[in-house]
């Protein structure tokens, strides 16, 4: 029971970025604008680019990740979670039980099964993406050009996770058969511009890591449909691709420039945005387990030193 205090608060600095356990670099890109690095409202579903300056006075030694972070945005209601079918998600289209209120379409006269299916695949697509798409640049200190910081999809999941829960149905690349060609009688979820078939073909890195995954088997599908367990949360978009010989050690220090192809704007319900350099570190997206294990054992530790009393109390002479 006493190592649990402890260990709640160390999933809690983790969380915080705290310098004695890890480092973290956290840009807030909520507001957007193409020019100069300054920031102004977005208020239109027009895709944007933003510009941020970036400096790592220190090494960031190891293994990185990069994450995006949603502030405002609810994953965790009964109904939202529930809403989806994983029988769909491992191939079997046609499958829609539970889905409700994206299970089936009738926009072309007939009813058709949405793929995917549900209120949390639904929710990915709002006009544009949600996941917006990032550009890590590092300018060299010798004054070189700039150098694209390579990412990977490497640990973003877990190695079973797609084989296990996600693929997508069967066609014949002999035939000239292609993935959208699987997905024939089916449609697309309602905030969606384009069919599950495409997702995953605009990867920048999709011709250099096959494991970013196309359709169900897509590495930011598979991470998104996954919900957080509280509206403040954080997923992990890649990772530092440390085959590359000047990231071999990690991200060197220096100034960066971060580039973010923003989709998808957050203002209309009070939302923020973030993007995320840290150390990849065993620590929890979110807060909530290092919080949850601090109370428990605080109060396991109070009800304990209460017995205690009492039963000093009763040893004691009349």
């Amino acid at each position: 029971m006493l190592a649990i205090v402890p260990c709640g608060s160390i999933a809690n600095s983790m969380f915080n970025g705290m310098a004695i356990i890890g480092k973290e670099i956290v840009i807030d890109y909520t507001n957007c604008t193409m020019t100069n690095s300054t920031f102004e409202d977005v208020d239109s579903f027009i895709s944007k680019q933003c510009f941020y300056n970036i400096t790592l006075h220190e090494n960031f030694d190891g293994a990185v990740k990069f994450q995006y972070g949603l502030e405002h945005f609810f994953q965790n209601s009964r109904m939202y979670i529930k809403s989806r079918n994983d029988m769909q998600l491992f191939g079997h289209i046609n499958e829609t039980a539970d889905c409700e209120p994206f299970a089936e379409s009738n926009t072309t006269g007939q009813m058709l099964a949405i793929v995917p299916c549900g209120s949390i695949a639904n929710s990915m697509f709002n006009g544009m993406a949600i996941i917006d798409t990032f550009v890590l640049y590092y300018l060299p200190l010798d004054g070189s050009q700039e150098v694209i910081v390579p990412f990977s999809t490497k640990n973003v999941i877990w190695k079973n996770e797609r084989r296990r829960k996600f693929r997508n149905p069967s066609y014949d690349a002999t035939k000239n058969q292609t993935l959208c060609d699987a997905f024939i009688g089916t449609v697309k979820p309602p905030n969606w511009i384009h069919p599950i078939c495409e997702l995953g073909k605009n990867d920048p890195i999709a011709d250099q890591d096959p494991d970013v995954g196309f359709g169900l088997e897509n590495i930011d599908f598979i991470v998104w449909m996954k919900p957080a367990a509280l509206p403040k949360f954080r997923k992990t978009y890649r990772t530092l691709n440390r085959t590359v010989p000047l990231f071999t050690n990690g991200l060197p220090k220096g100034n960066y420039i971060l580039k973010i192809q923003y989709n998808y704007p957050v203002n209309n319900f009070d939302g923020k945005k973030r993007f995320i350099i840290a150390l990849d570190l065993i620590g929890p997206s979110s807060p909530f387990l290092g919080i949850a294990y601090m109370t428990f054992g605080l109060f396991s530790l109070l009800v304990t030193a209460l017995f205690f009393i009492l039963h000093l109390r009763q040893q004691m002479p009349s």
